[in-house]
């Protein structure tokens, strides 16, 4: 008995000090941006897991936004490439995993955007404005909703068809 006892407190002290502590779970980091954006939520996109969180606020700024990056597998914890001097710092991962697309959130700032967005569009209840690069398979999309701004951008984005599902997924994760 004292002899599995030990194995296993063993094999448990090493899985700890392979362990990060500076790991934290998704929900301590919405927890932590909530005392900053009271109501603030990880959209949840279907079939695609969180692979990063990133604060890209700007110390200048009053404005507090964050970026998701989604995958749809994500692998083990990459160290992160953003040290405590960088304006980008990472919150939650990031993860192995070919990130898919991204959506930042933001507080609305005043003013008028300096992006020139060529569609506009109600989807799901929500008006939109998108831009689609054909070339370079992306697709960049705005709005507001809840009292939050979303910009979301994909880089996968190949015919027609994708770009009315991304869109269709992209308005139903914010209204769920």
């Amino acid at each position: 008995m004292r002899r599995s006892l030990f194995i296993f407190l063993t094999l448990f002290t090493i899985f700890l000090s392979g362990c990060n502590s500076s790991d934290r779970s998704l929900a301590d980091v919405v927890r932590d941006i909530r005392k900053t954006i009271p109501n603030f939520t990880i959209p949840t996109l279907h079939g695609y897991e969180v692979n990063a969180v990133f604060d890209v606020s700007l110390p200048q700024s009053d404005t507090s936004a964050f970026i998701i990056n989604y995958t749809e597998r994500k692998g083990k914890k990459l160290k992160s490439e953003f040290g405590p001097e960088d304006s980008i710092q990472a919150l939650y991962g990031p993860y192995e995993g070919d990130g898919l697309l991204d959506i930042g959130i933001s507080e609305p700032v005043s003013g008028k955007s300096t992006t020139e967005y060529e569609n506009t569009r109600i989807v799901n209840g929500l008006t939109i404005q998108y831009n689609r690069s054909v070339p370079f398979n992306a697709i960049m999309i705005s709005t507001e909703y809840n009292g939050l701004s979303y910009l979301a951008s994909s880089r996968s984005i190949t015919n027609q068809q994708d770009e009315e599902q991304f869109l269709e997924l992209f308005t139903k994760a914010l209204k769920e």
